[in-house]
C-alpha cells in the first residue's frame, strides 16, 4: 500500500513537472524563429530606448506619424520599418519640433495603419 502511493505521488509529481515544461516551450516561442519574430524583437528594443522625457527627435530615429487623426497632445506613430505596428505618444506641448517632450508613451500595438 505504501509504494503504490509511493509511486502515485511520483507519477502526480512528473506529469506537473512534464506540464509546465511544456508550458516553458508554448511560452518561449516557436524553436526556429522566423524573420517576423526579428522585426518584432527590433522594434521591442527601438521601443524600449524611448523613455518620458525624452525628445520627439529620439522617436522619430525609429517611427513616423501614421497621418490619422490626433487627439490634443496625442498623436499615434507607426514604426518605419512595419507600419502595423503602432505606438500612440503623449507630448507635453506640441510645437511640432523635434524638441518637444514626451510626456506619455503606450505600449506597442498591431493594427492596419490608419486611413484618413
Amino acid at each position: 500500500m505504501k509504494r503504490i502511493a509511493v509511486r502515485a505521488l511520483l507519477g502526480t509529481s512528473l506529469l506537473l513537472c512534464l506540464a509546465r515544461l511544456g508550458d516553458a516551450r508554448i511560452q518561449a516561442g516557436p524553436a526556429t524563429p522566423t524573420p517576423c519574430c526579428d522585426l518584432v524583437a527590433q522594434a521591442l528594443k527601438d521601443y524600449s530606448s524611448l523613455k518620458v522625457g525624452g525628445m520627439r527627435s529620439d522617436l522619430d530615429r525609429y517611427f513616423r506619424e501614421s497621418g490619422g487623426a490626433s487627439i490634443g497632445n496625442q498623436i499615434v506613430y507607426v514604426y518605419k520599418k512595419c507600419p502595423y505596428i503602432h505606438l500612440t505618444v503623449t507630448f507635453a506641448s506640441l510645437t511640432n519640433t523635434p524638441s518637444d517632450v514626451i510626456a506619455g508613451l503606450s505600449k506597442l500595438s498591431i493594427d492596419y495603419e490608419a486611413k484618413d
